[in-house]
């Protein structure tokens, strides 16, 4: 009787008439407890929110990735030229030493040179000349010195074989005789001048 009347009451409530399916038994469905339906419901929900974020690229873990690149490329250049800051001073530190050590060996085969007068002339004068070692400038240096030395000598015997200028034994004071103390010039003058006559 409770068929005929949920029948009838749902051709009253719709004016459609409904066509009564045969009774059949519902199938009974293995009833979900609530923890798990819970459980897989908030693993769906928190995947769909991965999914739109996947979905729209415009921020990655709260950066830009516009900015994250920037910041790791600018990370990338840091490093980079850091590691070739520190080649260039490893390199320069290494020719540094080689040279001392070539400056060493070769004023040790020239005592003869003074280690101050050779590295100023290294600084100074060995890049103009177009000197590429330190052995190079060595035999530079000494033509230059043997060169200078000759120059000077040659200058000293030039002025040495020049002819002096006469001397005098007179001591710089002129020596007045007695008679004319006290006189002036144009006196004696007057006076040697009537005595010819």
């Amino acid at each position: 009787m409770d068929e005929n009347n949920e029948t009838k009451v749902s051709t009253e409530e719709s004016e459609t008439p409904v066509e009564e399916a045969p009774a059949e038994e519902p199938k009974s469905e293995p009833a979900v407890p609530y923890s798990r339906f819970k459980e897989v419901n908030d693993s769906v929900k928190s995947l769909k929110k991965e999914l739109e974020a996947l979905k729209s690229p415009k921020q990655i873990q709260g950066e830009d990735p516009e900015a994250k690149a920037e910041k790791y490329l600018t990370e990338l250049t840091e490093k980079v030229l850091s590691r070739k800051e520190e080649a260039k001073r490893v390199t320069e530190q290494r020719e540094r030493e080689d040279f001392k050590e070539q400056v060493d060996e070769t004023l040790l085969l020239n005592p003869d040179v003074k280690r101050a007068d050779f590295i100023k002339f290294l600084e100074k004068d060995a890049d103009e000349l177009g000197v590429q070692n330190v052995g190079s400038a060595m035999k530079l240096y000494k033509r230059l010195e043997e060169a200078t030395k000759g120059a000077s000598d040659k200058t000293k015997k030039e002025i040495a074989s020049k002819p002096g200028l006469p001397k005098s034994d007179v001591s710089g004071k002129p020596d007045y005789s007695k008679e004319d103390k006290g006189k002036s010039l144009g006196q004696i003058a007057s006076e040697i001048t009537r005595a010819i006559k």
